[in-house]
C-alpha cells in the first residue's frame, strides 16, 4: 500500500492500494458556498458519501439553506443511511481525521468514518462531529494511522469547500478542498 500526502490549496491524506480499477472523485460546493456536512450510506465502513453545502449571503451576513450535491462517491448498494451536519450557521473547518479499516479485500483499505470539526466563521469555537460507520463489527478491523494536515492549520483562515478521493465499490481515500472565508 502507498500513502501520499498532497498539499497545495487542496489538502488530503489518501491511502491507495497498488491494485487496479480505482478511480478518483471530486465534489465541490458551488462558488461562495462552504461544506456543512455529509450524507450517505455506511455498514461496517462508508459505502457512499455526498456533501452538503451552504451559500454565504454577504448582504445578510449569514448562510442560506443547505445545498445537496446530488452525486455520490462510492458505488456500493449496501449500508444504512447516515448523516452528520454542522449546527446552523457553522461550517466544516479545522482538524479532520479519516479513519481507515481493511475491507473485504485485505489489500484495500476503505474509509470507516470521518471525524471532523464545525465552527462558525466569526470565532474559533469548535464542535466535533463524526460521519460514517458506527458498526461494532468494525472494531475487529485494523485501523490505518493517518493524521493529515488540516484546512485551518495548514493555511490559516481556510474552510472546507469540497472533498476528493479515490473509490472502487467503496470510498477508499478522502481529502478536503479548502478556500478562504468570505
Amino acid at each position: 500500500m502507498t500513502c501520499l500526502r498532497l498539499l497545495a490549496l487542496t489538502i488530503a491524506f489518501i491511502c491507495a492500494s497498488s491494485a487496479a480499477t480505482a478511480d478518483d472523485f471530486s465534489r465541490r460546493c458551488p462558488a461562495g458556498s462552504y461544506l456543512t456536512g455529509f450524507e450517505g450510506t455506511a455498514g461496517a465502513w462508508i459505502d457512499t458519501i455526498r456533501i452538503l453545502c451552504a451559500h454565504w449571503d454577504a448582504k445578510r451576513e449569514k448562510f442560506d439553506e443547505s445545498i445537496k450535491i446530488r452525486e455520490m462517491a462510492g458505488r456500493s448498494n449496501g449500508g444504512n443511511w447516515t448523516q452528520a451536519y454542522c449546527p446552523d450557521q457553522w461550517v466544516v473547518a479545522g482538524n479532520y481525521q479519516p479513519n481507515f479499516v481493511w475491507g473485504d479485500d485485505e489489500d484495500v483499505p476503505v474509509l470507516h468514518s470521518i471525524e471532523f470539526n464545525c465552527r462558525p466563521l466569526d470565532d474559533n469555537r469548535f464542535e466535533p462531529r463524526t460521519f460514517g460507520s458506527t458498526s461494532s463489527e468494525a472494531e475487529r478491523f485494523e485501523y490505518e494511522p493517518s493524521i493529515p494536515p488540516t484546512c485551518d492549520e495548514a493555511f490559516q483562515g481556510l474552510f472546507a469547500t469540497g472533498i476528493f478521493g479515490t473509490r472502487r465499490r467503496f470510498v477508499e481515500g478522502l481529502g478536503f478542498k479548502c478556500d478562504a472565508a468570505p
